[in-house]
């Protein structure tokens, strides 16, 4: 029988990721309601006259990783700006379906800033996983070496 070359750690540390940011973003999960808002209606409310330069930065940090391990995840042989971009608009749709889902739990609220915050988030990982993803996490990649 043939060995088996190694597969990439990339697509299943992007799945438990994932799952992790879904359920720091849907905590606690309980109390499922229609607001009686349109569905779409925090995207398009005005920016908060103020905001807390910290939530941003936690935006940003908390999808950074997800972008990196999606544009990893990848296919080896895509150029870096196909990984990068199909990557970031994943991790951008991804964010734009979990807010779209706050907006029916009563304990969490659905933001437009929260949304650029983790588009700008989950870009800043795609550029960099688009650029050391597969020497990190692909096959031959340093953790699969460890």
């Amino acid at each position: 029988m043939a060995a088996r070359s190694p597969s990439s750690l990339a697509p299943a540390f992007a799945l438990a990721y994932a799952l992790l940011v879904a359920y720091a973003c849907l905590h606690p999960l309980t109390g499922w309601r229609d607001s009686g808002l349109p569905a779409f209606d925090w995207l398009w409310a005005p920016w908060p006259k103020y905001f807390i330069l910290e939530d941003l930065l936690f935006n940003i940090l908390g999808y950074l990783p997800l972008g990196l391990l999606l544009a990893a995840a990848l296919p080896a042989q895509w150029r870096f700006t196909r990984k990068a971009l199909v990557a970031a608009l994943l991790a951008g749709l991804f964010s734009f379906g979990l807010e779209a889902l706050q907006n029916y739990l009563p304990s969490r609220v659905a933001s437009n800033l929260d949304l650029g915050g983790n588009a700008a988030g989950g870009l800043l990982g795609a550029l960099a996983g688009a650029r050391w993803g597969s020497a990190l996490l692909g096959p031959q990649g340093r953790l699969q070496r460890w």
